[in-house]
């Protein structure tokens, strides 16, 4: 974890560390990695990623999840250059069309220009808010992002804003780097001072970067979400669920078989808008009855005042009845008004 890494720099051993666990419960999450597609092994590394073949494999994987999961939808690539060759080839091969029938898709700018991103994060917000309208069985929006990039941190994905979110790969800094080639050294050069090798160095590099966009999804104790990690390694190399947070790892299936991993996820899927059903249900009828117990109130207090003839006149139950009106357009449900007894 980066605790470790935190420990070698400090060269200082922590002798009490505490690694939570998330607020939520066990069913409001799903948390798989895709060995597998639906005709070929998944290992999203560079060479591997290049191939059209994995690209559209990985598009119809896409396709799967839009189809199944509601509302929205956030897709982390390792790299800018990988997310443009992936839209590319979408484009050309009609997956991108076929995407915006389902959900908005939306692409994380490049550039620092503020601006841009703030009209690509309004275009997404729209699209999920039309999502949430009585009766829209489909919609969203899909969000193509970049891990470290500016979706990745600082931005809040909060319910239906982020029902699941999909990666990629393992974001490593890019290898050849100057910066990444001299703390490597430096580090494997000075292990005997404690400090971690260069390998589990830049280890740690990508799966901070990945933790950190799994954490765009489930905000709060009452949220909900799936997270898809899409490549082979995660059932391959032992140490690679290790290095997940805490909260993802405990719930971590890996999946060699596409077709299971896609009917787990649709159950769990239909499962929870069940559970948001019951609950929306739950609290509608406790708001009716927190309406009706205050008109009724009101009114009671305004026939117990003889200098009151009608419940129109009396300012505390005309009030009530007022605020029982409104909020009955909310909910969907006319309160009835409990009449003044003189009227």
């Amino acid at each position: 974890s980066p605790l470790e890494s935190f420990q070698s720099e400090l060269g200082m051993p922590f002798q009490h560390r505490l690694e939570a666990n998330h607020v939520i419960s066990r069913s409001q999450v799903w948390v798989g990695a895709l060995s597998c597609g639906q005709t070929m092994q998944l290992t999203a590394t560079y060479k591997e990623t290049s191939s059209l073949d994995f690209q559209d494999e990985i598009g119809r994987i896409v396709l799967d999840c839009v189809r199944i999961i509601p509302h929205g939808v956030l897709f982390f690539f390792p790299s800018y250059t990988l997310l443009e060759k992936m839209v590319q080839r979408w484009k050309a091969t009609h997956v991108w069309e076929a995407l915006a029938r389902v959900k908005t898709p939306l692409c994380e700018p490049r550039g620092s220009d503020k601006a841009e991103l703030e009209e690509v994060m309004t275009d997404f917000y729209r699209g999920v808010q039309a999502s949430r309208q009585p009766g829209c069985a489909a919609g969203g929006s899909i969000l193509f992002a970049v891990c470290r990039g500016k979706v990745s941190e600082g931005i809040d994905f909060t319910d239906e804003n982020a029902r699941a979110v999909i990666t990629l790969g393992v974001p490593y800094p890019n290898f050849v780097d100057s910066q990444v080639v001299a703390k490597r050294k430096y580090n494997d050069a000075n292990k005997m001072r404690g400090l971690l090798s260069g390998d589990e160095w830049y280890d740690i590099q990508a799966f901070r970067a990945l933790n950190q966009c799994l954490g765009r999804c489930i905000r709060h104790r009452k949220d909900w979400g799936a997270l898809v990690l899409i490549d082979s390694r995660f059932a391959k190399q032992p140490r690679f669920p290790g290095l997940l947070s805490k909260w993802v790892r405990a719930e971590l299936v890996p999946h060699s078989v596409y077709g299971e991993a896609k009917d787990s996820l649709q159950s769990f899927v239909a499962d929870r808008k069940k559970a948001d059903a019951e609950e929306a249900n739950r609290r509608k009828e406790e708001q009716k009855r927190q309406m009706e117990t205050a008109a009724a109130a009101a009114a009671a207090k305004a026939s117990s005042n003889g200098n009151h003839t009608t419940a129109s006149a009396c300012p505390t139950a005309a009030a009530a009845a007022d605020v029982a009106q409104r909020c009955s357009v909310c909910l969907h449900t006319q309160v009835p008004i409990v009449a003044h007894p003189d009227s």
